[in-house]
């Protein structure tokens, strides 16, 4: 099983964090912050009426004047590998 060190090694070559856990029931509060960490990052909420980027199916026939302002999204970006 590898050691703190390697870990803590694996960690800092993959840009993550390294946490020194003593017990297995520490982990559900590291998946919590961590989750919350990416999250807010992610999050932007400020108003913004919708922009018709490409005519699909579930739009069709609404037009522009109908979107409804909405409070904020969650900012993605394209994985190469998706």
């Amino acid at each position: 099983m590898p050691g703190r060190t390697t870990m803590a090694w694996i960690a800092s070559q993959g840009n993550g964090r390294f946490y020194n856990i003593q017990s297995p029931e520490q982990l559900p509060q590291i998946f919590i912050k961590e989750a919350a960490v990416i999250l807010k990052s992610a999050i932007y909420e400020d108003p913004f009426k919708p922009q018709l980027r490409a005519a699909t199916e579930p739009v069709r026939g609404i037009s522009a004047a109908e979107y409804p302002v909405l409070l904020g999204y969650v900012a993605t970006t394209p994985k190469p590998r998706a």
